[in-house]
């Protein structure tokens, strides 16, 4: 196994106290964790909301980011990384209003109570999983993999044609296709 693949594998364990406690002892382990940042697979670390500023100042660099959780400072995040790969986990929070979650590459907002999808059309991945009170889908057909899982409030998706993949389990038996 090549070695930077070892670093990789190894920082996934870590959580983002640990690498906070890491890059204060040196400036060395400041410089390697800014390598292993650039490492695949590091990547696809997930980021709670809360430490995001933090990554942001440690790595300067940062160009992708996979963020978990909702405040108020979301938007200005996806501002920031606007030219950049941004994957958002807001499943199970509060959040309601994704009008400005359109440009986001990977956005889960299952079990959540969002109900207007209209704006995330330009969203690559998309799980809408229990949001039950989605009801109109027409405007997802330009979303690449789209989940609905137990959307009961769905009843057309002939709109969906252009999507890759998209799975409709535990909706309504009642869907026009």
């Amino acid at each position: 196994m090549h070695r930077s693949n070892n670093l990789a594998h190894l920082f996934n364990y870590l959580d983002e106290k640990t690498v906070k406690q890491l890059c204060n002892t040196s400036k060395l382990a400041t410089k390697v964790s800014r390598v292993l940042r650039g490492i695949p697979g590091v990547a696809d670390k997930w980021i709670r909301i809360e430490y995001v500023d933090n990554w942001i100042n440690r790595f300067p660099r940062l160009t992708h980011i996979n963020i978990k959780g909702y405040d108020e400072r979301i938007n200005d995040y996806i501002h920031l990384f606007r030219q950049s790969l941004i994957k958002l986990n807001l499943a199970c929070t509060n959040v309601t209003d994704v009008s400005a979650l359109g440009g986001v590459h990977t956005l889960n907002l299952s079990f959540t109570g969002v109900t207007d999808v209209s704006s995330l059309g330009g969203v690559h991945t998309l799980d809408l999983s229990f949001c039950t009170g989605v009801t109109d889908v027409s405007a997802l057909g330009g979303v690449h993999t789209l989940y609905l899982y137990g959307c009961t409030g769905i009843r057309d998706v002939s709109a969906l044609g252009r999507v890759k993949r998209f799975n409709l389990s535990w909706c309504n038996s009642y869907i026009n296709t």
